[in-house]
């Protein structure tokens, strides 16, 4: 485990420290702690040296960790370096000892909370471990949501730390909590807090996160804040993507009532099974009818930052702004079904057009549909949205199957087989008549098909007159053996020069 200065300062013994620096925790982490030797710093090591071995003029390419025995020189405090002046006459040997036991505890720590994840461990159990060091009730806040944890009863001692008479926890049990994005400007002028006993809804809390697992409501911290040690905030730095993904593998934030729910979408859209008559009662149960009108939304990004944990951040921040929906994440992607009237569908648009330009999204949209039991169909739809329009137009965040059907109708046709095989003879032939001649006739017939035949629009783009228009569509015609009023021959053409452009 990387850890930083402020953990290593709080874990040696305070009455040796004479003088401290430690005002960047989170600007690097350090990976090793050596004694210094005389040689380049390296930013990533802690170095441990005497005050009369320190070279004269450091060289390093960014900040120095280091703890120094006896008084700092001042060039050392004249350039980017984070440090602890201790004692004179300690034994660095003993130093040395001592940091590297830091270290030691925190690697085994990260090791023990690792085991939980893969075991899929109570997250009681990834608290007992988190509480072993951290000395206060501490939160941090996640660009979607906040993760507050406390020990009741641990500060006996101080009432602000006692639950309240009707709380729901026996006092060795611990909590994690999540509140929701709104606080995200409290949280950058409060982080770390402690909660008072005034804070409500214990027990109303305790049931919608461990048995409902849904949303927890709003949670305030009434009256009270104390900072918590540094190194606490810092630990919690480094090992907060792995609370993130021990509380969404526990409590997932779909709000299906039961794993049948879960299962039955599944089963209908990336599993590609049949409906099943029981599926009824499972979406009457998540307060859904078969023949509501529905949305299928599939959400796709290039970005390295929307790994697993952040998409399942993100898919807990569409819950919250979107009503009644289901969402589970998928093969590194998103799926969201949404529920409306289709009257909403333009505000709907605006919402998901909004998050994926935030949030570095690409979605894709099927048709609206008033049938549950071809929920696999409209995924499909989706999908072929996403992937095709983000060819078409990466400019674009959010596709919409219905304006992008053509364009894939077209790329199947192409990926079958090449452009040349979908050109009949009598189109051959007036392409072969144009590269003899030097003249217009199949740019001309594109034009006349885009305008539905009309001349006096035709003619304007053309830039000809009239007569001359009416010559060369004879002419198409009699080169080609086609009548252009002929709706066959028209759409068939149509898809060509579809197949052209593309």
């Amino acid at each position: 485990m990387k850890l930083n200065m402020t953990i290593i300062s709080d874990y040696l013994d305070s009455q040796d420290i004479k003088r401290k620096q430690t005002n960047r925790p989170f600007s690097f982490y350090l990976e090793s702690v050596e004694v210094c030797t005389g040689e380049r710093f390296r930013e990533s090591c802690l170095y441990i040296a005497d005050a009369e071995d320190l070279p004269d003029v450091p060289e390093a390419e960014n900040s120095i960790s280091l703890i120094c025995i006896g008084k700092l020189p001042e060039i050392y405090r004249q350039i980017p370096c984070e440090y602890l002046c201790v004692e004179e006459g300690t034994d660095i040997t003993r130093l040395f000892q001592k940091a590297a036991e830091i270290f030691r505890r925190f690697q085994d720590i990260e090791v023990r909370i690792l085991r939980c994840l893969v075991d899929h461990a109570p997250m009681n159990e990834i608290g007992r471990i988190l509480f072993e060091v951290l000395e206060n009730p501490v939160s941090f806040a996640t660009p979607v949501f906040r993760i507050m944890m406390y020990v009741p009863g641990k500060k006996n001692h101080d009432k602000n730390f006692s639950l309240a008479e009707n709380a729901y926890l026996p006092e060795d049990e611990y909590m994690v909590v999540v509140s929701d994005p709104e606080y995200k400007e409290t949280l950058k002028k409060k982080i770390p807090g402690i909660f008072s006993e005034k804070m409500y809804g214990f027990r109303k809390i305790y049931y919608n996160i461990f048995h409902r697992q849904e949303y927890l409501g709003r949670l305030v911290a009434d009256e009270v804040y104390r900072p918590c040690r540094e190194s606490d905030l810092s630990f919690l730095m480094l090992i907060s993507d792995y609370v993130k993904m021990a509380y969404l593998d526990i409590c997932p934030v779909n709000l299906g009532e039961t794993k049948e729910f879960d299962h039955m979408v599944k089963a209908l859209t990336v599993s590609e099974r049949p409906y099943l008559d029981v599926y009824d009662s499972i979406l009457r149960s998540y307060g859904w009818e078969k023949s509501d009108t529905y949305l299928y939304v599939y959400l796709s990004s290039f970005s390295e930052n929307n790994r697993h944990s952040r998409l399942a951040e993100h898919m807990l921040y569409l819950h919250r702004i979107l009503d009644s929906n289901y969402t589970f994440v998928h093969g590194n992607h998103i799926h969201l079904i949404l529920r409306y009237p289709s009257g909403k569908n333009k505000k709907i648009y605006e919402i998901l057009e909004s998050f994926a330009g935030r949030h570095d999204f690409y979605i894709g949209c099927s048709g609206w549909f008033s049938d549950f039991e071809k929920v696999g169909m409209y995924y499909h739809q989706a999908v072929i949205a996403f992937e095709t329009g983000n060819q078409t137009d990466s400019t674009e965040r959010v596709y919409l199957f219905e304006k992008y059907i053509l364009e894939y109708m077209v790329r199947t046709a192409c990926l079958k087989h090449n452009k040349e095989f979908y050109i009949a003879p009598p189109l051959a032939a007036l392409m072969d008549y144009d590269k003899k001649h030097g003249t217009e006739l199949l740019y001309t017939l594109k034009i006349c098909l885009e305008n539905s035949g009309r001349a006096v629009i035709a003619q304007e783009i053309l830039h000809v007159h009239r007569t001359t228009y009416l010559y060369r569509i004879k002419r198409i015609e009699e080169i080609t053996g086609w009548q252009l009023s002929d709706y066959r021959t028209r759409l068939y053409l149509m898809l060509v020069f579809e197949m052209i452009d593309t």
